[in-house]
Formats: structure tokens, C-alpha cells, sequence
């Protein structure tokens, strides 16, 4: 049976810079000193950097301070693993020194598990412009061997705003959840900047601020008589959309996604007598040669697994072979 959750709102990237803080200052504030830091090559302008599992603190640049950059994975480890901070807190010491902080990035994302959002809606009356944006541009990608892999972008990628729409479930691999469509804003700058502050006007109800700015860029609508399409009534199953998102008033505080130590624990804790056991009697060699051969078809999020630990490490210019 599949699982059935509820949907949800989460901070998905979260990206700042400031002078007034440096590396260890900053994992004090953010309660993570327990995490074991590994040390490399910083990016834009940034010497060297700190980094665990999607978190990377950015130093020794041509400026004094610190570039913090979370992922979406380093979002999960932040919310896991942090005793003292939370996002609520953080948001508070940016907007507390404006001139202190620089808010590069943020994003927000609407998780969808009770098919409010179907892809091939969306598709469809994205074909026949039943939308009513202020973006000028939008794409669609399609994956031709699986129909209900799209993708769709709203506005420019390297725009201060951004919408994308796409199928979680499939980029995940989830096949024990039934539908999990994700709705994410991606905000640079300033407008990432204005939505912390109404976050913090509107006490922190995440949902009032998602919609906000849902409403202000994009709509779908039904076709109508009128020559102008402003005025035509917005779809019912955007409504149904829209009054979901409306209801969520607290942001998801999420667990850590599967990753390279999640990986590492199931393998040794849980496979483990089975593999040592393997291995004495067959050899290693013979192991590896199993492995090799075996079989079974990866799951995509191992297969995910693999590709971001080749691209960390190729952005720490170091070599890894599969």
C-alpha cells in the first residue's frame, strides 16, 4: 500500500553572505559544532571552504566574512541535527543587521502527495494558454520514455524569480508514495530578501507568504467568452490548489534525505554479517565480481546518490571511479 502524507511547505536553498560572522562563529549560531567538517576549495571569489553534507560555509574570499550555502539536503541536515537554531532564528539575525547580511538565494517549495497537482493537467493547459502570468518566458523539459516525467519553469533561470513544477516521485524514485508533485519558488536577492520580511510580518505563516507570491506571477484559468484572459475565472482544480496551500501555516520541518551516510549505515549496520559473511567465503575479488554482474536493476535514488557525490568531488577537483 502506498503511504499517504500530507502536504507540506519547506525551505529547500537557503544562501547568505556576511562580514560579521566567520566559520566558527556561524556553526555556533547554527548549533552545528557536533557535525564532522571536511575542508576544500571555496567557489566565487571564495578561497576555501567548510562543508558536510550540503552545508558549505565559503571563506577567504576578496571580501572579509562568509558565504553560508545550504542545499536542499543541507536544509534537512540543518533542521536535523541543529539543538539551538531553526530557520525562524536565522531569518531574525538576517533581517536584524540588513547591512550586515546579503541574501543570495531562497527557496521554497510546496510538496504535493494528495494530487491536487497533475502534471498532465498542467501540460495540457499550458499547450492550450490557459494561463494568465506576469513571467515573460517559460520552458517545459519532457523525458520521451516516461510521460509523466515534466518539468515546467516559469520565468527566467537566471531571474530573480523562478517557478518549477515537476514530478518528485519520479526524480526520487518513490515508488511507495502515491503522487508527489513539487511546486518550488526559487528567489534571488531582494526578492528573496522581501519574502523573509513578510514571513516574519505575517508571524511566520508560510503559507499565506507562498501564495502571495504564487498569485502575483501565475494563474490558471478557465476559457471564457472575454477577449481579455485576466478576466477569466481561474480553474477549479487551481482553486483546489491555492486553498491547500492557503491552510498550511507552518513550514515542514523535514529529516535528513537519503544520503552517502544513510547509505553507509544500512550497508554496514544492516547488511553487514551478510556481506562479511559473503565475502569470507567467496573472496573479494569474487564479491566485486558479483556486484558487477549482479542481476537487478538500480533504484533511481541510488543512482542519484552516485551522481551527486561524483559532482561534490569533481567540484573539489578530486578524481572517483564506479
Amino acid at each position: 500500500m502506498s503511504e499517504k502524507l500530507e502536504n507540506t511547505i519547506l525551505f529547500d536553498w537557503f544562501s547568505v553572505t556576511t562580514k560579521i560572522y566567520d566559520f566558527s562563529s556561524m556553526v555556533d549560531f547554527l548549533g552545528l559544532q557536533s557535525l564532522n567538517w571536511s575542508e576544500g576549495t571555496g567557489a566565487r571569489g571564495y578561497k576555501r571552504r567548510y562543508y558536510y553534507d550540503g552545508i558549505s560555509i565559503h571563506y577567504d574570499g576578496i571580501n572579509e566574512g562568509i558565504w553560508l550555502e545550504m542545499s536542499g539536503q543541507g536544509c534537512r541536515v540543518f533542521e536535523t541535527y541543529s539543538k539551538t537554531c531553526n530557520f525562524n532564528r536565522l531569518f531574525n539575525l538576517v533581517l536584524d543587521h540588513p547591512d550586515e547580511f546579503h541574501v543570495t538565494r531562497l527557496d521554497v517549495a510546496y510538496d504535493d502527495f494528495e494530487g491536487l497537482l497533475s502534471v498532465k493537467k498542467i501540460l495540457k493547459n499550458y499547450m492550450d494558454m490557459n494561463i494568465v502570468s506576469k513571467f515573460r518566458n517559460g520552458s517545459i523539459e519532457l523525458n520521451p520514455f516516461n510521460k509523466e516525467d515534466v518539468t515546467f519553469y516559469f520565468g527566467s533561470r537566471h531571474s530573480d524569480t523562478l517557478f518549477r513544477i515537476y514530478n518528485k516521485k519520479i526524480e526520487r524514485g518513490a515508488e511507495d508514495l502515491e503522487h508527489w508533485v513539487r511546486f518550488e519558488i526559487q528567489l534571488r536577492d531582494d526578492n528573496a530578501l522581501n519574502f523573509i520580511k513578510n514571513y516574519e510580518l505575517l508571524d511566520y505563516d508560510v503559507g499565506v507568504c507562498f501564495l502571495a507570491v504564487v498569485n502575483n506571477y501565475l494563474r490558471f484559468v478557465r476559457p471564457g467568452s472575454d477577449s481579455n484572459k485576466s478576466r477569466w475565472e481561474i480553474a477549479s482544480w487551481w482553486s483546489k490548489f491555492i486553498t491547500s496551500v492557503e491552510k498550511i501555516s507552518l513550514y515542514s520541518k523535514k529529516d535528513v534525505e537519503y544520503n552517502l551516510n544513510r547509505c553507509s549505515y544500512y550497508v554496514i549496520n544492516q547488511a553487514g554479517n551478510a556481506v562479511d559473511t559473503l565475502i569470507q567465503c567467496v573472496g573479494i575479488d569474487e564479491f566485486l565480481k558479483m556486484l558487477k554482474e549482479r542481476n537487478v536493476s538500480k533504484n533511481p535514488k541510488y543512482q542519484k546518490l552516485i551522481d551527486d557525490v561524483q559532482q561534490e568531488r569533481f567540484e573539489r577537483g578530486e578524481g572517483i571511479e564506479f
